[in-house]
């Protein structure tokens, strides 16, 4: 593989195993709202991690399309009881953070940054709740005029604060997207399994597929292909 010089990286699913959490919180709402649409509440967290990129509103198009029923009387119940019930998610339901991450981040000293597809105000107020709001200097958001990944708007912006060419970066992402946006950026894409890569065999095929020139569960793992600008 490449060597690199500065590193960024996604979040959810990376930096916190939130992905897990999210799948659980939100399996439980939409089996609920199952129940209310008279259709078997039979979703689990792994159907919920399938749909992982989507908003509230979407998640729940796409289960009512698949169980057949009418989102709509549905719809705001669902959004106002998962926006009151998110708010304090992460300190219900702590996220533990990838392994090994805080050595990584004292190895590379600073050549690192966080781009991600949430918004500002929703990684901000999550990071704060986890106690990782002063982990990085370097964070790029999913905020206009910036698209969502796969476009490579983030993975860009967070080089150039960076100082550093995208060619000389690796993006450390979970999902093929992260691999997507890193490859139309020019970037080393480095798949991340947060729960342990030899449990995920098909989500490691997935991540090979779409590009990821190595697939990682310990961030130390990277530390021989790190070198000095």
């Amino acid at each position: 593989m490449k060597s690199f010089t500065h590193v960024i990286f996604d979040f959810d699913g990376v930096i916190a195993d939130t992905e897990n959490v999210f799948a659980i919180f939100d399996c439980r709402l939409l089996n609920d709202v199952l129940e209310r649409a008279g259709a078997p509440p039979s979703l689990t967290p792994h159907d919920i991690r399938q749909l992982a990129g989507n908003n509230d509103a979407a998640k729940l198009m796409i289960i009512a399309k698949r169980y057949n029923f009418d989102p709509a009387p549905h719809q705001a119940e669902f959004i106002k009881i998962r926006s009151a019930q998110r708010k304090s998610l992460f300190r219900d339901s702590p996220a533990p953070i990838g392994v090994n991450l805080m050595d990584f981040l004292k190895v590379i000293k600073g050549r690192y940054a966080l781009a991600t597809n949430k918004t500002a105000e929703k990684l901000f107020h999550d990071i704060e709740l986890m106690n990782l709001n002063t982990l990085f200097d370097t964070i790029i958001t999913c905020d206009p005029p910036l698209r969502k990944k796969p476009a490579p708007d983030m993975l860009l912006e967070a080089a150039k604060r960076l100082n550093a060419h995208p060619e000389n970066c690796a993006y450390i992402g979970d999902n093929t997207l992260d691999m997507q946006a890193a490859i139309a950026a020019q970037m080393t894409p480095i798949g991340f399994i947060i729960e342990g890569a030899a449990h995920h065999p098909t989500r490691m095929q997935e991540l090979k597929d779409h590009g990821a020139q190595i697939i990682i569960d310990d961030f130390i793992t990277l530390t021989p292909y790190l070198i000095k600008p």
